[in-house]
């Protein structure tokens, strides 16, 4: 099976046609084609190639994105899911029940600092 690999490296980002195989069991690759940097193709020509791979699985870019679709809104989850994994691992609850206790708090300070 091939794919398509994305290497970055300091000089800039290559692509590659990689082929995955088996030897003895194992799981191996090996490089098919390299097709050089990302920087040395115009915008344009890369989209060329993809609707092109496109074409020859059977697939029309349109049949996957139609001209009706628009994104209506977009959200970042990562950094409540950061936030959450935080508060569990320094247990930051016990440490807010500690102060509500000392301070008599009449707000909740957990979903403030949660920002809910």
């Amino acid at each position: 099976m091939a794919f398509l690999r994305v290497e970055k490296k300091q000089s800039g980002t290559y692509l590659r046609i990689i082929e995955s195989y088996k030897k003895n069991g194992k799981p191996k690759h090996r490089t098919l084609h390299s097709l050089g940097k990302v920087e040395d193709y115009p915008t344009n020509q890369l989209e060329a190639i993809a609707k092109k791979l496109l074409a020859l699985s059977g697939t029309i870019l349109e049949d996957i994105i139609p001209e009706s679709f628009h994104e209506v809104a977009r959200y970042n989850y990562g950094y409540g899911l950061v936030l959450k994994k935080l508060w569990a691992v320094y247990h930051i609850d016990k440490f807010i029940r500690q102060v509500n206790n000392k301070r008599r708090l009449r707000f909740d300070w957990q979903d403030a600092f949660k920002l809910k």
